[in-house]
């Protein structure tokens, strides 16, 4: 083989490697649906607390530049941490991948959800051509108080004296905590103003 060949043989593989690099990662981005989803929602509000259905309706949105693109199949994960999330440890509910076009109301079927559990969620679906979006940015929602045992409070209030009734008075209460707070929740159930 003469001089002449051998460069031609290097010149052909380094172009063909050069290509390669090129469109490889071309490849791996088709793979990928181009909808991303935003707007994800547990009993119509974002992120909320306290939700005291047990069995909660999750919703999302599909965003999408291309016409007639549609979810053909969705995953749900459904996490006690964010941790969990994002390591994709779905200890709560994992719905696998389910063939279906449904986006709003899907009924959580997972674990049974206890009191003040935070849960913490993610949805991707499948596109027209059978292709997964990525995973939509994490979302919660935490579960307030379900059984009339878990109230520990007692009910305050004013003394009202003479008639007509003054105007309502600021009911507060100072104190202080022995140890340092990692979350604090407060269950308030009220009339009027607080």
């Amino acid at each position: 083989m003469n001089i002449a060949c051998i460069k031609t043989v290097r010149l052909v593989l380094i172009f063909s490697v050069i290509i390669l690099l090129l469109v490889l990662p071309g490849c791996s981005e088709k793979e990928l649906s181009g909808i991303t989803l935003k707007s994800l929602k547990c009993e119509y509000l974002t992120d909320p607390l306290g939700i005291d259905v047990t069995d909660p309706r999750l919703s999302w949105i599909l965003n999408s530049t291309e016409k007639g693109q549609k979810q053909t199949a969705y995953q749900i994960i459904v996490a006690s941490s964010m941790e969990n999330l994002k390591a994709k440890k779905a200890d709560f509910w994992d719905t696998g991948k389910v063939t279906s076009d449904q986006s709003i109301h899907v009924v959580y079927a997972g674990s049974k959800l206890l009191s003040q559990t935070e849960c913490w969620w993610q949805v991707r679906i499948w596109d027209k051509y059978d292709r997964p979006s990525a995973w939509s940015e994490p979302a919660m929602w935490s579960m307030g108080l379900l059984q009339t045992s878990d109230w520990k409070a007692e009910w305050i209030g004013a003394d009202w004296d003479g008639d007509p009734a003054p105007s309502l008075p600021w009911l507060r209460k100072k104190f202080v905590l022995k140890e340092k707070s990692q979350r604090a929740m407060a269950y308030i159930c009220a009339l009027g103003y607080y």
